[in-house]
């Protein structure tokens, strides 16, 4: 018998407040009607383009790997699309449901 494993996508997100308040950081398009989340396909392009968003002092921001199925559910719930994007923020496809 052929043992089958439920296949799992990961990519990288930038979270903000990291620890109990974290959340994923969702930026707007240029016209502000698109509410998305950037993702990335390696942490090194996550950390890159931390650095083209909008921060708010003295909160911490970190590159974390989460399940693309998951991502995409909690991104639906909040009225976002998923957008890849390379380290300089360029957008690259669009990953959502």
């Amino acid at each position: 018998m052929k043992n089958t494993e439920e296949k799992t996508d990961w990519i990288w997100v930038v979270v903000e407040n990291t620890g109990q308040n974290e959340h994923f950081v969702g930026l707007e398009d240029k016209n502000g009607d698109m509410p998305y989340i950037p993702v990335f396909s390696s942490k090194e392009d996550a950390i890159a383009c931390l650095i083209h968003m909008p921060t708010v002092r003295g909160n911490k921001y970190e590159a974390q790997a989460v399940m693309l199925e998951d991502l995409k559910k909690d991104a639906e719930a909040g009225g976002f699309k998923i957008l890849l994007a390379d380290g300089e923020g360029k957008i690259i496809a669009d990953m959502s449901p």
